[in-house]
């Protein structure tokens, strides 16, 4: 399985040179997106979510 500091060294840097590649106006896109996605989920939900699951995969 791969950890979440794996998924994080490979999401980086993907994401710089996706960012890098692409035109500004699809960069506004994607962010604007984001922004709707976190203003519909409450950051406090997203994180109790996390916190669960990271408790329900340490319990034996």
């Amino acid at each position: 399985m791969i950890t979440i500091t794996i998924q994080i060294l490979i999401f980086i840097p993907a994401m710089t040179i996706l960012f890098w590649v692409m035109p500004d106006k699809k960069i506004k896109v994607i962010f604007g997106e984001i922004r709707k996605t976190l203003q519909i989920l409450p950051i406090s939900k997203i994180a109790q979510a996390i916190i669960n699951w990271s408790k329900k995969k340490n319990d034996p």
